[in-house]
């Protein structure tokens, strides 16, 4: 007899693969996915920290870093992740196309803000 296993936990994405998805996202009509995936692939966030981020987490100038906000665990919440050249440019091009797009970008609005011209619903809460 055989004991039961977990299933897996899933693998890391290969280079190829995170090409893919990143070529796929760039196309999409949709001007969040492609930023939130650049962010998911390269800082690691939780699902929860990406939809809930806000502007005033992130210093793309002075320190190049986001602050991540309430986490899963206690240690989570507040951390400091440094930010790439790759997610700088991203973040940068979607804060530009934020401000055309809502004319400003206050430190209390969503960075991939859901629903038809919302800056403060983050995607999770439109199911509710």
């Amino acid at each position: 007899m055989k004991l039961k296993t977990p299933p897996s936990p899933g693998r890391a994405y290969s280079s190829d693969e995170k090409a893919r998805m990143l070529e796929a996202a760039a196309k999409l009509r949709s001007r969040n996915i492609y930023p939130a995936l650049v962010l998911e692939l390269n800082c690691g966030l939780r699902d929860k920290e990406l939809r809930e981020l806000r502007w005033q987490q992130i210093d793309l100038v002075h320190k190049k870093q986001l602050t991540v906000g309430k986490a899963k665990t206690e240690a989570g919440t507040g951390r400091v992740i440094p930010l790439n050249d790759i997610v700088l440019i991203a973040l940068r091009t979607h804060a530009a196309w934020y401000i055309r797009r809502f004319r400003e970008c206050r430190p209390e609005w969503y960075v991939f803000p859901a629903g038809r011209g919302s800056r403060m619903i983050p995607r999770a809460r439109l199911h509710h």
